[in-house]
This record gives structure tokens, C-alpha cells and sequence, in this order.
């Protein structure tokens, strides 16, 4: 009854708000899109005293940053693990500033990860110092190597942060900023355009310790041989110098305490509120315009929707310069994601993940060989992530019981986009055979999986496209190849005036500590913009 309570009373705080709001048509700043940079930025801007509106298509706030319901079990949409979320560190610093930390219980995740190979399986600790002698242990011939690495990334990751201001600065002080870079953080900038592949050939010469220092990969989508060395150091070393951890209430917790936040500063967050037009007029921004024919108001609007929809389909190719519409056209969108989720009324059927959290299965310890399985469709040989969030996050589940997703790399146009071109039939029995491929994999690791299983949905990167309108069902926005990362990447600032993009399509780029940093950069752009 408690929890009914409560629940209620949130909802309350939510809609009292835009019920006294409802009326209003002109805003200091509207945000489209309540994903980890929209709520961010629109909490920038309302802790700042600004009048804001916040319009998200979907019924929920959150994005990817975002949970659903199936009878007792709640699911975890996308998020894994956040980094920097302990006090010092800049998530944290963030979520305290909008009053989430105080709503929401970070979990530590030690060990970090378990790695599970055809020969081995290990399990990385969350202190730094012991991931080295592990790694070390197990990859004697690159002792030396692993210790020269590891002190490398740490120092990039350092003077990486010093570069992060770059867009929250003037112009002029932007561009001392450029001009001193390659004096004081001169191994960034010599490193703009190297791979990852290129950083790990430096010091390491196994290929199986390359392999699996790279685990993280799978987060950002590429294998190390497309990947920016730059921005896979970043988030390695938030996680391994910072920890990663879990909110209790999974991210939709961080986006709901996100925007009550909003709503108690003077903010209004609308959801099932679809924007179909962003209005400017003589290359200013002047407003929205919704599908239901509503229109407000604004001289600054931040989009949160995706960069190819707000220019070609919100604001229009035509508005834009023909070099930054063609940018937007040329550059490569990241892939997409399957993901298996499981209710499950038993958690000792998840025993032999050791109590880790988050668990990668490899088939190989070559990276590019795994991407190129998963772009394939090799149901065989792709490697997956399975998460338990039951030991972080005990209400997701009835007592005894856990949440499992296992998260496979697999593409929006394979098969024929999921047979879904030959008709839904189609469409739903191929996302069966899918999970029925992984799930046989699976049962191999965790007997009696199949048994267990309550509650079982499976998302593809359609489902992805439908409830995010990312194009192909993109996760990371733009791919994070060296070309579109750190300063290539797309900066928040658009050539329309008053117009910002937030998210994982702009700088710094994806994740969910990213998005939100992302968001908090742009509205504090924002406020130095309107003088005050």
C-alpha cells in the first residue's frame, strides 16, 4: 500500500503542474524529447528560473533511459551500468544538483563485469589496481604492456576532461582553447583519429589480452578496429578509475526524479505529445508545432529527438546549410540491438553467473570476428551480454524471482528486417526462433533457464525504432568512429538560431552519463545565451 501511495503521489506532482500549465503557449525554452539529454538540459534550465516545456511522443519520460511493466517484473530498457555515479564524480555531481540523488540509491557493481571465453572466465574487479594484476596474470607475455596501457588511458581520460568545456565557452575562448590543445593536451590531440586497434597495438602483443581489455566494445557498438581510441578511453576509465553502478528503480528512476524536478521549478513535461514541426522563421527558431495542431511558442528549443528527423523532418533540409545537411547525410549511423527479456520466478537458475551483474559471453576472444557474427545474424557464434538485475535492484522482481536481459548485437535490416517486410506472422515467429537460438545457447551456461522463465518479451531494433523514432533503431547515435567522435562530433549548437540538439547524436556522444552531461551542457549554453 506504501508503494501505491507514493506512486500516486509522484503522479500527482506530475500532472498537477501541466493541468495549471495547460494553458499556456509561450515558453523561455521548450525541450523535444524527454530522454537523458532532453530532462537534463530542461532541469538546467528550470533550476536557472527559466520557463519550460518539455513534449515527449511517448506515454512515459526516459528515452532509452526508460523501464516497462509485464504483470510482477519490471525491465530495464536499455542501461547495464552507469559510470562516475559515486560523490566526486561528475554524474553524481549532476543527479545531486536536480535533487535525484536523494530519490534514488546507487549500487556499486564489484566485480565489474564477469568475462566468459571458450577457455576461461574471469571476473574483473572493480578496483583498478586488481584488474591490472588480474589482467596481468592471465596475459603474462604483456605484463609491461598492461601496465604502460592502463597509466596511458588514465592520463588521456585526464586531459580528455580538461578538454570537455570546450562547447560551454565563448567562442574566443573556445578557440584559445583549440589553440593551446596541442601543447597542453597534445596526446589527445595526436590521437584524434586513431582506433582503438591502434591504441592496444602500442603495448600488447596477445592478441587474446587485446581481446580482452576491449570488453567494453560492446557498449559503443564497433570493434576495435572502427572504434575511436578516444572515446572507448573515456568510458573505460570512468568505469575502472569511478566504478560502475546501478540505480535502484533501474534509469527510469533518474528520468522520473529528473523531471519532477522540472515540474516543482515551473517546468511542464507533457508526454503522448508529439511535435510534427519546429517552427523558424528567418533562420530563428520561433516555436513547435504539434500533431494535434497545437503550437507554442519559444526563442530556444532543444532537441532531444534524433539529428536526421530534427533537420529533415522537424525543421526541414531547406533551413539548414547545404554543408551541414550534407553532413547530416553522409555520416553513418550506429547499429542496433535484439534483447531477450526474461522474468524469471527462480534467481538460482542464475547461479553460475557467479552474483555479477552484468555477464559477457564470448565466442571469440577477436572482436572484429564477433561484430562481423552479429552483423551476419550468425546465431551461432554472436556474442551477447546478459544482465541480472535482481542482486542491485531487488524490486524489479516478486521475492525469489529476478530480471535477466540478454542483449544481442544484431542489425535493423537483417532478414529482411526481421521478416517484418513479409508480414508481422512472419515477424513475430522470427523474433521466436531468434530467442529460442540464444535462449539454447544460453541454457547451455544456465540450466534450467527455459524452466524459470515467467515473463518473456523480446525487442529488435524495430521495436527500438518504434518506441525511440531513432532511425534504424539506432543506440548510439552516430557510429563512434574516429571521424564522428570528440570534437567531429556533431556540436550542440545548430546553425539555427536558438536551436540545440541534446542526446547521443551530439557531443560528447552516447551512453547514459554521456546524454545526460550532453543535456546539462546545453542548457547551460542556453542560459549564458539569453545574458542571465
Amino acid at each position: 500500500m506504501r508503494t501505491i501511495a507514493v506512486g500516486l503521489l509522484v503522479l500527482a506532482l506530475l500532472l498537477t503542474p501541466l493541468a495549471v500549465n495547460a494553458a499556456e503557449t509561450r515558453y523561455d525554452v521548450i525541450v523535444v524529447g524527454a530522454g537523458a539529454g532532453g530532462l537534463s538540459a530542461a532541469a538546467r534550465l528550470t533550476a536557472a528560473g527559466k520557463k519550460v516545456l518539455v513534449l515527449e511522443q511517448h506515454d512515459k519520460v526516459g528515452g532509452f533511459m526508460t523501464a516497462f511493466q509485464r504483470g510482477d517484473y519490471r525491465f530495464e530498457v536499455s542501461l547495464h551500468m552507469l559510470n562516475s555515479a559515486a560523490p566526486g564524480g561528475s554524474l553524481y555531481e549532476l543527479l545531486q544538483r536536480y535533487g535525484v540523488t536523494d530519490r534514488v540509491k546507487m549500487h556499486r557493481l564489484d566485480p565489474l563485469y564477469r568475462s566468459i571465453y571458450p577457455d576461461r572466465t574471469f571476473d574483473a574487479p572493480a578496483d583498478l589496481a586488481q584488474y591490472e594484476a588480474r589482467m596481468q596474470a592471465m596475459f603474462p607475455r604483456d605484463k609491461q604492456g598492461l601496465h604502460n596501457l592502463i597509466r596511458k588511458m588514465t592520463a588521456l581520460r585526464k586531459h580528455m576532461m580538461q578538454l570537455g568545456a570546450l562547447y560551454t565557452t565563448s567562442g574566443f575562448c573556445r578557440g584559445m582553447k583549440m589553440f593551446f590543445a596541442p601543447f597542453c593536451q597534445g596526446d589527445v590531440v595526436g590521437r584524434i583519429h586513431s582506433t582503438l586497434a591502434d591504441l592496444l597495438d602500442e603495448d600488447l602483443s596477445d592478441p587474446r589480452a587485446k581481446g580482452a581489455f576491449a570488453q567494453f566494445w560492446g557498449y559503443l557498438g564497433l570493434p576495435p578496429q572502427r572504434l575511436s581510441a578516444l572515446y572507448f578511453t573515456t568510458m573505460w576509465a570512468a568505469y575502472h578509475e569511478d566504478g560502475g553502478f546501478y540505480p535502484e528503480g533501474g534509469s527510469q528512476a533518474i528520468s522520473d526524479g529528473l523531471a519532477q524536478f522540472v515540474v516543482a521549478h515551473g517546468g511542464a513535461v507533457r508526454t503522448n505529445a508529439l511535435v510534427e514541426h519546429i517552427l523558424v522563421e528567418g533562420k530563428k527558431v520561433r516555436g513547435v508545432r504539434l500533431a494535434d495542431g497545437s503550437a507554442y511558442q519559444a526563442d530556444y528549443v532543444v532537441s532531444n529527438a534524433n539529428a536526421p528527423a530534427t533537420v529533415d523532418k522537424l525543421v526541414g533540409a531547406a533551413e539548414f546549410p547545404a554543408d551541414y545537411v550534407n553532413r547530416i547525410h553522409n555520416s553513418e549511423i550506429s547499429f542496433s540491438l535484439a534483447q531477450i527479456y526474461l522474468g524469471l520466478k527462480d534467481r538460482r537458475v542464475l547461479a553460475p553467473l557467479g552474483g555479477n551483474h552484468s555477464t559477457f559471453v564470448n565466442t571469440t576472444y577477436d572482436p572484429q570476428q564477433a561484430w562481423v557474427a552479429g552483423m551476419d545474424g550468425d546465431l551461432d557464434r554472436v556474442n551477447y551480454v546478459i544482465v541480472d538485475y535482481g542482486p542491485a535492484d531487488p524490486t524489479c522482481a516478486p521475492p525469489g524471482g529476478t530480471v535477466a536481459v540478454i542483449t544481442v548485437p544484431l542489425q535493423y535490416d537483417w532478414a529482411h528486417r526481421w521478416r517484418r517486410d513479409e508480414g508481422y506472422e512472419q515477424y513475430t515467429a522470427w523474433k521466436k526462433h531468434v530467442a529460442d537460438k540464444i535462449l539454447d545457447r544460453a541454457e547451455k551456461l544456465l540450466p534450467g533457464l527455459r524452466a524459470s522463465i515467467a515473463v518473456m518479451e523480446v525487442g529488435t531494433p524495430l521495436t527500438m525504432e518504434r518506441f525511440t523514432l531513432n532511425p534504424r533503431g539506432a543506440v548510439y547515435g552516430w557510429a563512434h568512429t574516429p571521424d564522428q567522435s570528440i570534437l567531429f562530433r556533431l556540436p550542440p549548437q545548430t546553425p539555427i538560431h536558438g536551436l540545440y540538439l541534446a542526446g547521443a547524436w551530439t557531443f560528447p556522444g552516447a551512453g547514459q552519463s554521456a546524454c545526460l552531461l550532453s543535456g546539462e551542457m546545453v542548457g547551460d549554453m542556453i542560459v549564458k545565451a539569453m545574458g542571465h
